[in-house]
């Protein structure tokens, strides 16, 4: 109990050491996780009553995907030119925008155009995050604070998801409608993130030099290309796994296991929940057994957990193989995001952030359309198991890539303390 004790008091003597910028981008994060996690947990329910397949909207989910990556190097060239506040403000306008127009369009080219814009503004603010959260953190708290960036994302969607399923309800006593229910509440959640707004012009960058001059060709000039590739690999096969299923999990406790929308709203808020904990977890884990260890190890761990959801349909057992998938297999990602910053020079931290997310989203627009053709044919059973494949090579590639780069590097510094 004092050990725990213990723990718990170092892991918030780290919180502390956050600077104001980091908890100002938390508090603004939180806000729009609110709004994007009740946004994905309703869209795919409101496009269903619109009578359109799994299949145009993994199309629609492939789409989004293929904005991350139209911008990804444009996010990449403005993130050095240009001040983070501004670029996310900007962002946060057009993703607003863009979920309000999602809610209104019901033909698929706008309806599409939209999911387009709002893949590109999702990302050319991302793609900036890892490189401010690294300017706005020291090594001594840094771990906790990207392993926080993502818990807190998580905890909004806890947030997001509860709101989302108990809005239709509330929304129901001004119309009849299923589908006019379904869009005022997607309106009611996607206006949450206007609330960031009052916080971004706050965060102030104060001692850093923008680039104004640097040219497209300057941030291709990569020091060590393999070592790139080498961190690029795994998240490309992890975002392929991702996209075969996870999009779909709305529909897979609607359809599968018949569940109504404020239950499914329940389900998600306690999978971000277990997968907030789970974050939490990783540092303190990183720290004893090494950053590739914990992503290798807790993703391993997950793989039981999504063949449960793919061979059984009991209710209770698929929500605990559902939430123990979730806070095993998240774990992993801000542990994975820490280590490559901390892998490539500074100069390169913005390009190898663009081209993680790069191969992230493309290999989920491939995977999301692969995955919503094999869902509205032959169910959800096949996908599932493809993902815990491609989640198992994953984590092969990671320990035959960086297990002795990182043995290595945690040799040289105990020896250094």
């Amino acid at each position: 109990m004092k050990k725990f004790k213990a723990q718990i008091s170092e892991y918030i003597s780290h919180i502390k050491l956050f600077k104001k910028n980091a908890r100002i981008y938390l508090y603004s994060g939180f806000l729009i996780g609110i709004s994007f996690s009740g946004f994905r947990l309703l869209y795919n329910l409101f496009l269903k009553e619109l009578n359109f397949s799994e299949e145009i909207m993994g199309k629609r989910l492939a789409i989004f995907s293929l904005g991350s990556l139209v911008i990804a190097i444009p996010a990449t060239l403005s993130a050095k030119k240009n001040k983070f506040s501004t670029i996310y403000m900007i962002s946060l306008a057009i993703l607003f925008l863009s979920w309000l127009s999602q809610a209104f369009f019901t033909n698929l080219i706008p309806l599409f155009s939209a999911s387009l814009i709002g893949g590109m503004f999702m990302t050319y603010y991302s793609v900036a995050v890892a490189p401010f959260i690294m300017r706005n953190s020291t090594d001594k708290e840094r771990t906790h604070l990207f392993s926080f960036n993502f818990a807190i994302m998580l905890l909004s969607g806890v947030v997001g998801s509860i709101i989302a399923g108990f809005l239709p309800d509330i929304c129901a006593n001004f119309t009849d409608s299923k589908i006019e229910t379904l869009r005022m509440s997607l309106v009611v959640i996607s206006g949450v993130s206007l609330l960031a707004f009052l916080l971004i012009p706050k965060i102030k960058e104060l001692n850093r030099v923008h680039e104004k001059d640097i040219r497209l060709a300057d941030i291709f000039k990569i020091k060590n290309p393999l070592l790139l590739f080498k961190i690029t690999l795994p998240a490309f096969i992890v975002g392929m796994g991702a996209g075969m299923i996870i999009p779909f999990m709305n529909l897979y406790f609607k359809d599968r296991i018949k569940l109504e929308i404020n239950q499914i709203g329940i389900i998600f808020s306690i999978t971000q929940l277990f997968m907030f904990l789970g974050i939490l977890l990783g540092p303190p884990l990183a720290k004893k057994f090494g950053k590739i260890r914990t992503v290798v190890i807790t993703q391993f761990l997950s793989i039981p957990f999504m063949l449960i959801l793919a061979f059984f349909n009991q209710y209770f057992l698929v929500a605990l193989a559902f939430f123990m998938r979730a806070a095993f297999m998240n774990m992993a990602q801000p542990l994975t995001t820490a280590f490559a910053m901390e892998l490539v020079p500074k100069n390169e931290q913005e390009i190898t952030n663009s081209t993680l997310m790069v191969a992230w989203t493309f290999s989920l627009a491939i995977s999301t359309a692969i995955g919503g053709k094999l869902i509205a044919t032959s169910g959800f059973t096949i996908p599932l198991i493809i993902a815990s494949g491609l989640y198992v090579l994953s984590s092969m590639f990671y320990f035959l890539f960086f297990f002795k780069t990182e043995k290595i590097t945690r040799v040289v510094e105990c020896s250094g303390n």
